[in-house]
């Protein structure tokens, strides 16, 4: 399994979680991408009117995780390489299916990102 650790994190703020432990993945690649304890994030960042068809968390929550470090560190992964923007979100998309997450709900997530996704990933 790409993910080694399970994610286990407290509230921290208003819609923002803090991960208690050390959340590890390796990539198809074989690169090894450590998420450290501490790290706050949003679980996945879903606009407004959305939040009927898509949640917050499910199946997408580690690859969510995966995918707003990747933002966070602007793609800089623990073997020193650094991913593209568009690596990350490809990124994304390949932890979700391994997550089981659907073919349509997996896709319509990706495209959602790779068309919303600038704004986050020029903020961090």
């Amino acid at each position: 399994m790409p993910f080694l650790t399970e994610p286990v994190m407290k509230p921290y703020a208003a819609s923002k979680w803090r991960m208690v432990n050390d959340f590890d993945y390796v990539t198809e690649g074989g690169d090894f991408v450590r998420i450290p304890h501490g790290f706050i994030h949003d679980m996945a960042s879903i606009p407004r009117g959305l939040n009927l068809f898509f949640r917050k968390h499910g199946k997408h929550t580690r690859a969510a995780i995966l995918h707003d470090w990747c933002y966070h560190t602007k793609g800089q992964i623990n073997s020193g390489e650094r991913l593209s923007r568009l690596q990350s979100d490809e990124l994304f998309l390949v932890a979700m299916r391994e997550c089981g997450v659907g073919y349509i709900t997996r896709h319509m997530m990706y495209y959602g990102v790779r068309v919303g996704g600038f704004v986050a990933w020029s903020k961090s």
